[in-house]
């Protein structure tokens, strides 16, 4: 890094998995690590957004982190390309968002010079979190990889909750020091302003995200059946795509739910956020497994709509339970659907609850708030010199 750089670093790096990925996350991001450097480079797989992209960073290249594959071969293909770039480019820093860049990139890093890097863990992920055999063997070896990388000086682990901290850093108490929490990816509450509730009859539940059964997309459909046995009118609405994740639920199943009474309405994939909750009256999100810091919970919450989560890692860091809505356990629907009951036939407790995430939200969760994190994190990354 030079001692009379224009910006704090010459160069950054950023590796995130997909371009879709980089605008509907990390837009705040993107914005600071630029006024932090005098160039910033964007590795991503480009595709249907590359151009929405490629004006916000000097450079964007195309690069694929192979997300949905476990295969050695290819992993170490990918490994040794992004060491490649590493070692052509000397970025000042090198930043790894997701589980999947960190792995790759972890490994990258024991191929190139010394190099600050920042690890930046936006949940756990499917590897770490599931119960099948190939993801409890991989488990250690992983977050041993990560550990390792983390190991050396210069190195920091961004996370949005601290259970995500302690599950990297529980057994390297000495990395405690160069952990960064970031209060999630970061939502302008001036693009999402609080709106009315529609007060709509039925009232209308949606849900926003990949259709994946881990997100507990599957639950709430038995939640919805129940509450119509139950005679309780709601609307329940899933907007988002579907997904090369082994946890994805097959675009015949969600089909099949949009022809069934008692079944929640597909919508498929959407960029209108505002328009999806200013027609909702309650957020759901109910994942089985523990998250970062979902954006679609924080994109709710800045339109003051109530919120049902489940009792899971970064869900339950926002939402207390009677204060900005209802945590149900995971993976229960009976409490589910009594938790979208209540809301529904209270909308005095449902509009104070959306309130009160509301202020939460501009308060403490705001892109201004996740930028000033990045930056004092940058700052301290700065004083912390690469290892030798």
């Amino acid at each position: 890094m030079r001692e009379a750089a224009s910006k704090p670093y010459r160069k950054i790096l950023l590796c995130i998995t997909e371009d879709w990925f980089a605008l509907s996350h990390f837009k705040p991001l993107i914005a600071e690590l630029s006024q932090l450097s005098d160039r910033l480079i964007i590795l991503t797989r480009l595709g249907a957004r590359q151009a929405e992209l490629v004006p916000l960073a000097t450079d964007v290249r195309h690069f694929d982190f192979s997300r949905a594959s476990l295969n050695p071969a290819r992993q170490a293909a990918v490994i040794a390309r992004l060491a490649h770039v590493i070692r052509s480019e000397k970025p000042d820093v090198v930043h790894f968002v997701s589980l999947q860049t960190m792995l790759a990139g972890a490994l990258a890093l024991r191929l190139t010079r010394r190099t600050r890097a920042v690890f930046h863990l936006t949940g756990a992920g499917f590897l770490v979190t599931s119960s099948s055999l190939a993801g409890r063997l991989l488990k250690p070896a992983v977050m041993g990889l990560i550990r390792a990388g983390l190991g050396r000086p210069g190195r920091w682990l961004f996370v949005e909750n601290m259970d995500d901290a302690a599950l990297v850093t529980s057994d390297e108490p000495r990395l405690s020091g160069r952990v960064a929490r970031l209060p999630g990816a970061g939502v302008d509450p001036v693009a999402l302003p609080a709106m009315p509730s529609p007060d709509n009859a039925p009232p209308v539940v949606s849900y926003v995200g990949r259709m994946l059964w881990s997100k507990g997309v599957g639950v709430l459909a038995e939640a919805t059946r129940l509450l119509h046995e139950q005679g309780i009118p709601v609307t329940v609405r899933l907007y988002g795509p579907t997904d090369d994740n082994p946890e994805s639920i097959a675009e015949q199943v969600l089909l099949k739910w949009r022809g069934l009474a008692g079944s929640p309405e597909w919508q498929g994939r959407t960029d209108d956020i505002a328009g999806v909750w200013r027609g909702s009256d309650i957020c759901v999100l109910a994942p089985l497994v523990r998250e970062g810091m979902p954006r679609a919970m924080l994109e709710a919450a800045a339109c003051g709509r109530p919120l049902v989560v489940s009792d899971v890692a970064g869900c339950r860091h926002f939402v207390s339970d009677g204060v900005e809505g209802r945590v149900v356990p995971p993976g229960d629907p009976r409490a589910l659907a009594a938790a979208i009951a209540e809301l529904a036939q209270d909308p005095a407790f449902a509009r104070a609850c959306g309130s009160r995430a509301r202020e939460k939200l501009a308060n403490d969760y705001s892109d201004t708030a996740v930028r000033a994190a990045i930056r004092s994190a940058y700052e301290a990354l700065a004083r912390d010199a690469p290892f030798a």
